[in-house]
């Protein structure tokens, strides 16, 4: 039951946020930071084989030659009746990853750089200035959702040309590339 409480939790931080009447770059932060402790507790969350449910642990009961992961009211029925029935497994949607049951996950969280390090490094690497780099900077930043690379580096070049930046491509490759790894 941990796991719901924390979804619940999380969700009630960020109806919280959400109730702002304005809101701020470190809310932004925060609510990113609650989504993926959502997402993580919803991945922990795992499915019963028996009924189907959703629980946050299961158990491993084998009688005779069957053996399933049930959740805690089917396994005392499976022991009561003395026999595991499973269900077919139902079909997975084309969201859902192949991750093994009851495995331990883990969040890798990279460690940033500050945005004067990675500008000093994006500098050093091109003929950019401080100016264009910020400027690049500003145009990832007010991308309205996330992109993969290829298509933040067309988008910013796109909008660098709007801009009337005068940047060689090259270089604005190179400094999207810096800015989002």
């Amino acid at each position: 039951m941990r796991a719901f409480q924390n979804i619940e939790a999380s969700a009630q931080k960020i109806i919280e946020i959400c109730g702002k009447s304005q809101l701020k770059k470190s809310d932004k932060d925060h609510l990113l930071k609650l989504q993926a402790e959502m997402h993580t507790s919803i991945e922990n969350l795992l499915e019963c084989e028996i009924c189907g449910c959703i629980v946050s642990f299961l158990v491993e009961i084998k009688i005779g030659n069957v053996s399933a992961k049930t959740c805690r009211d089917c396994g005392i029925k499976a022991l009561e009746a003395g026999e595991v029935k499973k269900t077919s497994p139902r079909r997975k949607s084309s969201r859902t990853r192949n991750t093994t049951a009851g495995a331990k996950r883990t969040n890798i969280t990279p460690v940033e750089k500050s945005l004067p390090e990675i500008h000093a490094k994006i500098e050093s690497q091109t003929d950019l200035k401080k100016t264009e780099i910020r400027k690049i900077q500003k145009l990832i930043d007010e991308i309205p959702t996330p992109m993969n690379l290829t298509n933040t580096v067309d988008y910013v070049s796109r909008e660098a040309e709007i801009a009337r930046l005068k940047v060689d491509s090259d270089a604005l490759k190179k400094a999207i590339k810096l800015i989002m790894a």
